[in-house]
């Protein structure tokens, strides 16, 4: 999910029924990639057309979000990324100024994606063997323990 748009593309792929080359080229193609810093979309699954928008950068966070919270626009999903592109620019990696470099690391990433034989992250038989053998179901007591993380408001500020 190192990219702005993993995160959609990989709930989509779970979505999709096939996981043959073809159907996951096309999820890649569906609007998700890209460096744009809000992207917006639909995707037709059972009947209706799913509105997703992905955003890039807390400035672009904070524009969807002001959007949504006026009313002006309505989303089923919506995925935000702090980091401009997504943490391949941020958190663990260096960060860099250039587009071309967030845009190169970007297709990197990509080219190493379609290269994976395994292209679904609940197909991963590592991820599988971490729940079978220690976490035990998703959405669980540990998994949730372990995987999500709540922030505290420590500026003393009442909001």
């Amino acid at each position: 999910f190192g990219a702005t748009g993993g995160v959609t593309e990989a709930v989509l792929r779970r979505l999709v029924e096939g996981h043959d080359p073809a159907t996951l080229n096309a999820v890649a193609n569906m609007g998700a990639r890209g460096s744009e810093g809000i992207k917006e979309f639909t995707v037709p699954y059972n009947g209706i057309d799913v509105k997703i928008c992905v955003a890039s950068g807390l400035a672009n966070a904070r524009q969807v979000l002001e959007s949504v919270k006026s009313g002006e626009k309505e989303y089923h999903f919506i995925e935000i990324m702090a980091c401009p592109g997504g943490c391949l620019n941020g958190g663990g990696a260096p960060l860099v100024r250039d587009p071309a470099q967030v845009a190169e690391r970007m297709k990197k990433m990509y080219q190493s994606d379609a290269d994976n034989k395994v292209r679904r992250s609940h197909e991963n038989t590592q991820v599988q063997k971490l729940y079978e053998e220690f976490l035990k179901e998703p959405c669980g007591h540990t998994s949730h323990h372990l995987l999500h993380t709540h922030y505290v408001d420590r500026s003393g500020e009442v909001k």
